[in-house]
């Protein structure tokens, strides 16, 4: 069966976000991560002229969800906590979905395998 766009559009993952010795689990809409929104981030057409805060919240058109907790209560994921929430913790979400974004990341190790032929 042929992949589907409308699939595509709805795809999400699940990633462990490791921080300062705890973990976040965050949940992400794969394709709106896309060459198009990073060319926008990149070319400053999403957070030009905007204030920091304002510059992260274009990180909630790819959250979806989080799992972080202020005391017993979750803390929602929205414009207004993503400005209170530390720039480290969103720096290491925004890398985390980069990370894994890839399809197949490379371990920058040697293949077990490795590359030439046998005898050579």
């Amino acid at each position: 069966m042929p992949l589907q766009l409308s699939d595509l559009k709805t795809k999400t993952r699940k990633i462990a976000v490791e921080f300062d010795g705890d973990t976040v689990n965050i949940e992400y809409w794969t394709q709106k991560f896309n060459p198009s929104y990073q060319d926008s981030i990149k070319s400053g057409k999403k957070t030009k002229g905007l204030s920091e805060s304002d510059s992260w919240a274009s990180l909630l058109e790819i959250v979806k969800s989080w799992d972080l907790v202020d005391g017993d209560k979750p803390f929602p994921l929205n414009k207004e906590s993503l400005a209170i929430v530390g720039n480290r913790l969103l720096m290491a979400i925004w890398v985390a979905i980069q990370a894994d974004a890839l399809p197949n990341a490379m371990s920058g190790g040697n293949s077990a395998a490795g590359s030439f032929q046998k005898g050579s």
